[in-house]
């Protein structure tokens, strides 16, 4: 398995919606030779599960969860950050605030 495909392997672990394995694979590999980071997809793909999964709990029906390929494809992974606290790899606090935009928390 080549790391392409063990980062599609993670990114399908986490997507919500596991539709068309097939062609979020595609989209998936389009998205990398076109200069997105695997590392950037993947995590931007888990702060979209936590966004669906709370729009979800709070009554938006499942069926807005965007098909795979279709989140990839419209470059999602590219989306500013819902406001909040991350926690980077590092253990340092950052704000993010309405727009993506990041300041030190």
């Amino acid at each position: 398995m080549t790391s392409d495909e063990e980062s599609f392997t993670q990114f399908w672990s986490v997507y919500q919606r596991k539709i068309n394995r097939d062609d979020a694979q595609a989209a998936y590999a389009k998205a990398l030779q076109a200069g997105a980071v695997a590392d950037a997809i993947n995590a931007r793909s888990k702060v979209y599960a936590v966004e669906r999964t709370t729009a979800i709990k709070a009554g938006d029906d499942p069926k807005w969860t965007l098909y795979p390929s279709t989140w990839l494809n419209k470059r999602k992974f590219n989306d500013p950050l819902p406001p909040g606290i991350v926690i980077d790899q590092d253990g340092k606090r950052h704000r993010v605030r309405a727009g993506g935009r990041r300041s030190l928390g």
